[in-house]
């Protein structure tokens, strides 16, 4: 009985051994092509980040979201850069590149992405009261070469040069005015000093 209990064991484990060798194989063998559903992307260079899916077809006509499995290229990482279908943008410079994603040696056709080039944006505090102190809310405005305005929402960061005034800046757009004086407001973009715009706000 034990040595008959031992051979059913060995067969069995035998058995999973060889069905999880095979269904390996399968996996690959059975996959016919990938595909990236967008096609044709536009995003602006202050956007945040957009995504991406992607879908593998087998050999016997199913398919199923291959989005986190395969493995996503950008053509030029200095314009965008993807991860796991996520798009994150390089530069405000803008330009196009080719998104592609591969599983083993099966590649995708690939998906043409244009970031839209930031021209300049503008900086100012809404609805802010020379007279009063309060909490205010910072906003930049881009211009982009197609003639349309956004408001910029990342890759911007806000400095004062007299905290005892206006406190509360950095990445957040919420600012404290404490007291009475003048103060410099400056933001920079994307860590670009050519980039970087300055308001002076007077509290009376």
């Amino acid at each position: 009985m034990k040595t008959i209990t031992s051979f059913f064991l060995a067969l069995t484990a035998t058995f999973f051994i060889s069905c999880g060798e095979n269904s390996d194989a399968q996996i690959i063998t059975d996959v016919e092509s990938l595909k990236i559903n967008e096609s044709n992307v536009s995003m602006y260079s202050t956007d945040n980040n957009i995504n991406l899916s992607a879908t593998v077809y087998y050999k016997d006509g199913s398919n199923a979201d291959a989005t986190a499995f395969v493995s996503w290229r950008s053509s030029d990482t200095a314009i965008a850069n993807v991860s796991n279908g996520s798009v994150a943008v390089g530069s405000r410079n803008g330009g196009d590149t080719n998104i592609t994603v591969s599983y083993e040696n099966i590649t995708s056709l690939p998906t043409h992405l244009n970031i839209i080039t930031l021209n300049d944006y503008t900086i100012s505090m809404i609805d802010a009261d020379a007279n009063a102190t309060g909490t205010y809310q910072l906003l930049a405005t881009a211009t982009f070469e197609d003639n349309k305005t956004k408001v910029i929402e990342k890759n911007i960061v806000w400095d004062v040069n007299n905290s005892a005034i206006v406190s509360g800046v950095g990445s957040l757009t919420t600012v404290q005015i404490v007291s009475t004086g003048d103060t410099n407001i400056t933001s920079t973009l994307f860590n670009d000093i050519n980039m970087t715009k300055t308001i002076i706000y007077t509290v009376n």
